[in-house]
């Protein structure tokens, strides 16, 4: 169950990074950075509703439930400050993504 959970995060994700990544990756390097924090909001309009899984919302709560950090084998870790939530990502999968 947790696999699919993060199949519909990383396709929100990849969906996102499609549109956004090359910007991404410029800032990154521009500024010496190996990683990016991305907010879940910011993956709202990328995210593809299903039937278990209706809002993005709670995608992220069941991973939270879980104890889920690490996204699969991806180096995106999933992190929470106050009841925000932040994906972050290595400028190696951005790349990858929009090859």
């Amino acid at each position: 169950m947790v696999d699919t959970t993060i199949e519909v995060l990383i396709q929100a994700l990849n969906n996102y990074l499609t549109v956004h990544g090359k910007r991404i990756i410029s800032f990154l390097k521009l500024t010496n950075q190996q990683k990016v924090m991305i907010e879940i909001r910011a993956l709202y309009r990328y995210f593809t509703p299903s039937i278990k899984y209706t809002r993005l919302e709670d995608v992220i709560k069941e991973l939270i439930a879980k104890n889920v950090t690490e996204i699969g084998d991806t180096e995106i870790i999933l992190k929470t400050k106050n009841s925000d939530a932040y994906l972050e990502v290595p400028i190696p999968y951005i790349e990858n993504v929009i090859k």
